[in-house]
């Protein structure tokens, strides 16, 4: 580890015990450590990006210039990403993430998670180096981490959907993905039962951060406008948010029964998981899951939203018809199977609640973003969360999990 690496480590860990009330998510106390310029006292600073990227390359893997190449990212990220790529041996080195400055919460957020996971061998990028970035009057927090070899699971996924359905060709992908998504479980199950065996009521941070998302999605609804609740099918806004309060009034109790204690990923979408060659998939992208590593860097997360996240991302597909429900099941199936091997199921309860809260989490983001392209990208998501809520709304006396 470096030094800049672990300075900010340290750092980290204290801003974390001294805002216990406030930790890691709320993004003031973050911006603030901006305005107070505390990171420049503890990052090395460089001038411009690519040239800044490229020093750092240089420093680490003891060469005299390496090619930085942005890389295409196609969804709704607040980050840029680069690769650095040794030109001779034409392999790529490392990946460059760079956090705008009104971001630099989710940079810390990363690092931090990033180390925590690293202490327990989880398998997840090596945080290499970290820096600042000065250009054009802007100043940017640059992570250098570690290039893992391999494919997401998305491109995987994507191979099955890009079969016609009912080939042969489509059979022998399908039973490809569903080992993959049995391995997956295996690995989820470890992550969740790594640094602690704990089983604890949800940390009450950690309930204050899940109720801040359901209150943060009803806000945002609240305050859409006609375009937006008709995107939505929303024709009695007031007796729809009537209804989300009494299922929050009667399910957050949930949240006292004992679960084990872990660090979570909280945002499985399938990109994030990438198939290494060492046969292991490796977490990318985990800054969302920060605010389960503890100032201490213990665990204190409820491993249900992850559990759900998966599942649900897999009934996307199915929603979007590019999975038939027999398939969806089968690889629902094979995620469950791996997942028991030392993980805890959710009961039925626990299902609809932590999918809820899924629900709560991407319709806040895009209500909030509707406007400047979420409907587009993922709106058609928020679309089929409403058909959910709906029947489970309507059935809050006799709740059936309908994924």
């Amino acid at each position: 580890m470096t030094t800049a690496v672990g300075s900010l480590i340290q750092h980290i860990s204290g801003l974390r015990g001294q805002v216990n009330k406030c930790e890691v998510g709320k993004n003031a106390v973050y911006k603030e450590i901006m305005a107070n310029q505390t990171l420049e006292n503890i990052l090395p600073t460089y001038s411009g990006l690519v040239q800044g990227i490229n020093q750092i390359a240089c420093k680490l893997f003891q060469g005299n210039s390496f090619a930085v190449e942005q890389v295409p990212f196609d969804g709704l990220s607040g980050s840029v990403f680069y690769q650095v790529k040794d030109t001779k041996a034409d392999e790529v080195l490392c990946l460059a993430k760079v956090f705008p400055e009104d971001r630099s919460y989710e940079f810390l957020d990363e690092v931090f998670s990033l180390h925590a996971y690293g202490q327990h061998s989880i398998p997840c990028p090596k945080v290499l180096d970290v820096g600042l970035i000065e250009e054009n009057q802007k100043k940017r927090c640059v992570l250098i981490e570690e290039m893992i070899p391999g494919d997401t699971l998305k491109h995987h996924i994507d191979k099955l959907f890009d079969c016609e359905k009912g080939f042969e060709n489509r059979e022998q992908q399908m039973l490809q993905v569903t080992e993959l998504f049995k391995s997956l479980g295996s690995s989820f199950a470890s992550f969740h039962s790594k640094g602690s065996s704990e089983f604890a009521p949800t940390d009450p941070y950690v309930k204050e951060h899940f109720l801040g998302i359901i209150n943060n999605a009803i806000e945002e609804l609240q305050n859409a406008n006609d375009e937006v609740d008709e995107y939505y099918g929303i024709t009695d806004k007031n007796s729809f948010i009537e209804s989300l309060q009494e299922y929050i009034n009667k399910s957050q109790h949930l949240m006292q029964k004992p679960v084990p204690r872990s660090y979570i990923h909280a945002d499985c979408n399938f990109a994030n998981f990438i198939y290494g060659k060492d046969k292991q998939f490796h977490l990318l992208d985990t800054w969302w899951g920060g605010f389960s590593v503890d100032k201490e860097s213990a665990p204190r997360g409820n491993p249900f939203l992850d559990y759900m996240q998966v599942i649900n991302r897999l009934w996307y597909s199915y929603q979007d018809d590019k999975l038939t429900f027999d398939e969806f099941q089968k690889l629902q199936t094979a995620f469950q199977q791996g997942y028991k091997t030392n993980g805890t199921i959710p009961d039925e309860d626990m299902q609809n609640f932590y999918s809820f809260i899924d629900a709560m989490l991407l319709l806040g983001g895009v209500t909030k973003y509707f406007h400047v392209g979420a409907k587009d990208s993922i709106g058609h998501l928020a679309k089929y969360w409403m058909t959910w809520l709906e029947k489970l709304l309507d059935s809050q006396h006799e709740i059936k999990h309908v994924i």
